[in-house]
């Protein structure tokens, strides 16, 4: 059985393809086991992360309230923003407790974090109203 010359022209392009499409995946999957994926993504969105002006508020949203490691850690940063801001206000967003005021007092914990590491407490706000980061925003 012969075939004709569009076919074998379409049987070479195929085989071509397959081969580039394996070439590419051997180096993504080798690109994998190194770090340059990681800093091609973490590059996006710090290249231009330079503010033009100081901040009027700096926002602290609750997460998963205090005290955690991540209260903790966002109470920290906080802190070290305050430090480079000095007129900045800072706004605890963490939401109320429909039945009782336990997001009131993570709030409050969370200022008396930012109070004992020397943020002056006129500073700082409360916003109870947002459920979610969007509306706490």
């Amino acid at each position: 059985m012969a075939f004709g010359p569009f076919f074998l022209i379409m049987l070479r392009i195929l085989r071509t393809s397959l081969i580039a499409l394996g070439c590419i995946a051997l180096v993504f999957l080798l690109l994998g086991f190194t770090d340059i994926p990681y800093y091609a993504y973490h590059s996006l969105g710090t290249s231009h992360a330079t503010l033009k002006e100081s901040p009027r508020a700096i926002v602290l949203l609750g997460g998963s309230g205090m005290p955690s490691p991540e209260g903790l850690m966002r109470c920290y940063h906080a802190y070290a923003n305050a430090r480079l801001y000095p007129k900045a206000r800072i706004i605890i967003a963490h939401p109320r407790h429909p039945v009782d005021s336990i997001g009131l007092y993570q709030s409050y914990l969370m200022a008396h974090e930012l109070i004992i590491r020397g943020v002056d407490s006129l500073r700082i706000s409360y916003e109870a109203e947002g459920n979610s980061t969007h509306t706490q925003a």
